[in-house]
């Protein structure tokens, strides 16, 4: 009798097996928890740098597209080793300024290999990091957010890749008192300190003395959640959150470290989803950033069409971007071998894909390799600043948001009078509980009787008889963030 053919692979990678424990209470809510172990996190995201820049010093680190003087795209590549002397150079030459807590350092420029310095120099030393969005800074009608940020939070020094677009924020900044750090484009008028002086030379001095101090708990980020409102809160990362959550991840999504990833990113940073996720999963695990690549249109002139494109083993993404990567992968050949040729996964940032566009992009994956591409994703619920649940497994469920991650506890809080069993989702994880930052200090968020903090979003179970089936996502609610 001949033996049954084996059923042919469907991913190139193997997924982790959805598993949740759940506890009913008898109200008819939930508590969900990960089975899986959390690994002890290191204590800060600088261990990862200095791990790396040791043991593979000349591995490329991080690589953005940008065009030269005769409008022709290069890549400007920076890698481990190259990275951690700059870092310690800028946490230098930051240690030796009036930067703190209460004075600490801000980012108003897009991703890119300087803005992923800065943050790290001033993580280093214990002065939070805050990435804002650059709307805030650009747009008039969005100008009053960048002041009522600058106001909240009187940062001692201003950070952009490009003076002249940012111009009128940072006049304003200077006027507030905060120095002003520029790679191009200084502004008529406004002193400025150029990005390539504070990158040279390293003492361990004041920078030494200033990292001893910074603990697991130190605030390390800063985001604010919202549009433009001038209540939007300041939502506070810990050392601990961001090195738990990688651990989390890593212990889910075994493809993050079977290899070094090679990712690439269009997820802005200034997000909390993703600007807690993208950088930390690169460093963590040794991988190669490559920043928007994917998301810029070809030069129109044609000179971008010999520059090679990466091939990513991982794209971090939002559905935005990535409807819009779809078309381009549907339409330029050789884009799309580049594109899938080492493609293990997409991970979609704080979002879900449509059934349609799924359709589209395992098409395309098919005729490309024969194998599909997993599409995963997470959720970072509103006012938290870390990642709260994964889809790291199959489904077919396009609006499944997965299962909690390892560390982190879910309470699904039954709503009477909703049509079927509809549930307020809480969230707990010891080490990365919610904070707001005010006054230069964190307020422990609000949270229930039993320490869950609400999110602000409804959630149904996928299948109530199988939970492991993951969660849906059905709307956002009222009663977001309190301080």
């Amino acid at each position: 009798m001949a033996e049954p053919a084996e059923t042919p692979a469907k991913y190139k990678i193997d997924l982790k097996r959805a598993a949740v424990d759940v506890k009913r209470l008898p109200d008819g809510s939930l508590i969900l928890r990960s089975p899986y172990a959390l690994p002890t996190p290191d204590e800060n995201n600088g261990a990862w740098l200095r791990k790396w820049a040791a043991e593979e010093p000349s591995r490329l680190f991080m690589a953005k597209l940008f065009q030269t003087d005769d409008d022709f795209p290069v890549w400007e590549e920076i890698t481990y080793d190259d990275a951690l002397k700059q870092m310690r150079a800028i946490a230098q030459a930051f240690a030796v300024r009036d930067l703190s807590p209460t004075r600490p350092v801000l980012l108003i420029s897009k991703n890119g290999i300087q803005n992923a310095l800065v943050q790290l120099a001033a993580m280093d030393i214990g002065v939070p990091a805050i990435h804002i969005n650059p709307t805030f800074a650009l747009l008039p009608d969005q100008f009053y957010g960048f002041k009522h940020i600058v106001d909240q939070t009187s940062p001692g020094l201003v950070f952009a890749a490009e003076g002249l677009p940012f111009a009128n924020a940072l006049k304003y900044a200077a006027d507030q008192g905060a120095e002003i750090l520029l790679c191009s484009e200084p502004v008529k008028d406004l002193k400025s300190t150029e990005f390539k002086k504070i990158t040279k030379s390293w003492r361990k001095g004041a920078a030494k003395k200033a990292r001893a101090k910074v603990t697991p708990e130190t605030t390390a980020k800063v985001h604010f959640s919202g549009t433009t409102s001038d209540t939007m809160p300041a939502i506070a990362t810990a050392q601990v959150t961001m090195c738990a959550n990688q651990e989390a991840l890593a212990e889910i999504l075994p493809a993050l470290s079977a290899r070094a990833p090679v990712v690439v990113d269009d997820a802005p940073w200034h997000r909390t989803g993703s600007g807690n996720l993208v950088l930390n999963a690169v460093l963590r695990n040794g991988g190669t950033l490559y920043i928007d690549r994917f998301g810029q249109e070809e030069n129109s002139a044609g000179k971008g069409d010999n520059l090679v494109s990466p091939s990513p083993s991982i794209h971090i993404t939002e559905l935005m971007p990535l409807f819009g990567l779809i078309t381009r992968l549907e339409e330029d050949v050789l884009l799309r071998k580049a594109f899938f040729r080492n493609l293990d996964l997409i991970w979609i940032v704080s979002g879900i894909i449509t059934d349609k566009a799924r359709y589209r992009l395992q098409k395309l994956a098919l005729e490309q390799t024969n194998f599909e591409v997993p599409i995963l994703a997470s959720f970072t619920g509103s006012g938290t600043s870390a990642v709260n649940t994964a889809l790291y497994f199959e489904t077919d469920v396009t609006s499944n948001i997965g299962l909690p991650l390892p560390g982190t506890f879910l309470k699904l809080v039954k709503i009477d009078g909703e049509e079927g069993d509809v549930f307020e989702l809480r969230v707990k994880a010891p080490g990365t509980q919610p904070g707001i930052w005010k006054d230069s200090a964190v307020i422990e968020a609000e949270t229930d009787e039993d320490g869950f903090y609400a999110v602000s979003e409804t959630v149904r179970l996928i299948d109530e008889k199988r939970p492991f089936k993951g969660i849906e996502r059905i709307s956002r609610v009222d009663g977001v963030t309190k301080a």
